[in-house]
């Protein structure tokens, strides 16, 4: 058997460890911790108008071809660090557009996201619902 050179041996070593890093982060973000589900609503009208309310993601009424934003505080009260996909779903999900859909919180910290609606300029008049799914990975 053929001797390895150091060169050799640095190049198997490198390849093991990032094998190794690749299956922990693998085990890690398809370990499914919690999921949030965040009601959206939406009403489409000539008119606007808003709803400071937080407990869904109220974006009031909006004209056709109209934008609104809202933002969402996201805390980590756990000893781990989370990794949060945040994903729009329902009948607005093609009109939303999250800032950071993929975010990671230290424990004890918190991040705000920002949710946008963009609606088309042909979008009827009407009553609109959805979620945003908070999605939390890890061992923790």
């Amino acid at each position: 058997m053929a001797k390895r050179t150091t060169e050799q041996q640095l190049v198997l070593v490198l390849l093991v460890m990032v094998g190794a890093a690749l299956l922990v982060s693998t085990i890690y973000l398809t370990s499914i911790r919690n999921v949030q589900v965040i009601p959206i609503q939406l009403r489409v009208s000539n008119t606007s108008g808003f709803n400071i309310a937080n407990e869904k993601v109220y974006f009031g009424t909006v004209p056709p071809g109209g934008h609104a934003k809202r933002e969402i505080l996201i805390p980590n009260r756990g000893n781990h660090v989370a990794v949060i996909h945040t994903i729009a779903t329902g009948e607005v999900a093609q009109w939303v557009q999250i800032d950071h859909p993929w975010i990671a919180i230290a424990p004890g910290t918190q991040r705000t996201i920002s949710v946008h609606l963009w609606l088309p300029k042909e979008a009827a008049y009407s009553n609109y619902t959805g979620n945003v799914e908070l999605v939390t990975y890890g061992l923790g």
